[in-house]
This record gives C-alpha cells, sequence and structure tokens, in this order.
C-alpha cells in the first residue's frame, strides 16, 4: 500500500485486481500468476495464484520474472522503470496501469534497451485508474 500521498486514483483497485484474476481462471485456467510485493493482504484466493509476495529480493525479483514471466500485468512504479530499461534483450510483455503519462517511462519517451520488450501503456480514464475496467486490461493479456 502507498501513503496518503499516492491517491487511490493511482492505484488499481484490489475488487479489480480480484475481478481479473477471477475472468482469467475463467478463460485461461491453464495460465499461473505470480504475485510480487512486500505484504500477503489482500488475499487472492484463487488456484492459479502462487503468491510470491514477501519472499523475494529486488535481484530473486527480476530474475523469475525475466526467466518464467512471459507478460507482465505492472502499474507505474520503481519495479516497471527498472526492468523496462533492463539492458539484456528476451522475451516479455509488459502491460503498464497509468493514471498519469507525464510520469515514469512514459515522460521520459525512451525505448527499453532490450529488443524483444513488447509494452503496452493503458492510460486511465481522467486520471483515475479506478476507472480503468478490468476488461479494458484484460484485452490486452495475452498469455
Amino acid at each position: 500500500t502507498h501513503g496518503e500521498s499516492w491517491g487511490a486514483f493511482r492505484s488499481w483497485p484490489t475488487q479489480h485486481w480480484h475481478d481479473f484474476f477471477k475472468m482469467l481462471m475463467q478463460e485461461k485456467p491453464q495460465v499461473k500468476v505470480l504475485l510480487f510485493g512486500l505484504q500477503k493482504q489482500p488475499a487472492f484466493d484463487f488456484p492459479n495464484i502462487i503468491d510470491l509476495r514477501g519472499q523475494t529480493n529486488l535481484l530473486e525479483l527480476f530474475a523469475v520474472m525475466k526467466n518464467y514471466c512471459r507478460l507482465l500485468l505492472l502499474p507505474d512504479s520503481g519495479i516497471l522503470s527498472l526492468f523496462y530499461y533492463l539492458d539484456k534483450n528476451f522475451p516479455i510483455k509488459i502491460v503498464s496501469l497509468w493514471s498519469d503519462p507525464g510520469q515514469g517511462i512514459l515522460k521520459q519517451k525512451v525505448a527499453s534497451p532490450n529488443n524483444l520488450l513488447q509494452h503496452q501503456a493503458l492510460i486511465a480514464p481522467e486520471g483515475d485508474l479506478q476507472k480503468l475496467s478490468v476488461k479494458q486490461v484484460f484485452a490486452h493479456v495475452d498469455c
């Protein structure tokens, strides 16, 4: 979770994540989801989720993402920025969620040094990630 200055409009709501995982399980039950982060809450009780929150340091996180993930769904974050700028070619698709396209890698308007990285930025209507629907995000997840 972020401090109050972060603002709810910058976070995709927990209910959206829950509904996304549910839709993924129904539409693509063979897909495994790896959860990363610092805290184990909120809980997401789906058989296709492997919850690694609180279990990896930064280098382990990047190693797992690079070697085991075909697609990353990430909010605008430090992890997104660092992973985007890894200077190593490997196939990966990133779908990123943005409340403000004038920040981070979108503001910098620089290509990733990873020539095999595909990036799809989803920008929230009216700068409010709560208004970015699960169906809109799911439409960009081709795994």
